[in-house]
């Protein structure tokens, strides 16, 4: 599987990429990340946490075939519900539901009205 899209762009786009890392990885060192060997993280994070501009970078500099298996083999628990399905969706992949990070889902509940007795 080709990671990258085109070799000519891929320095100027990772350079751009890189120095957006700041808004996407707040808890770990950005000195350490390969851009090939952490493909699936950046793809991940990315498309999770980062501006438009920055996920448009992601685009660019990943091959299609490189997010479609990051969204088809995620990291598990680490999806926002609605972007992961969003993006299964546009990359016309099977949502896997180990991906959805658990903390993210409301359960839905039905309201009782104000109603302290049980609480007081």
């Amino acid at each position: 599987m080709q990671i990258f899209n085109t070799i000519t762009a891929t320095t100027i786009i990772q350079k751009k990429l890189q120095e957006s890392f700041h808004e996407v990885f707040w808890d770990i060192d950005t000195n350490k990340l390969d851009m090939k060997n952490h493909y699936k993280l950046i793809i991940t994070q990315v498309i999770n946490y980062g501006s438009v501009q920055i996920i448009k970078q992601v685009f660019q500099l990943y091959s299609r075939e490189a997010i479609r298996q990051t969204l088809k083999h995620p990291i598990r628990g680490s999806w926002f519900p609605k972007t992961y399905k969003a993006f299964c969706n546009l990359f016309d992949v099977e949502p896997d539901k180990a991906a959805v990070n658990v903390m993210c889902i409301r359960k839905k509940t039905r309201d009782k009205g104000t109603d302290l007795r049980g609480i007081l």
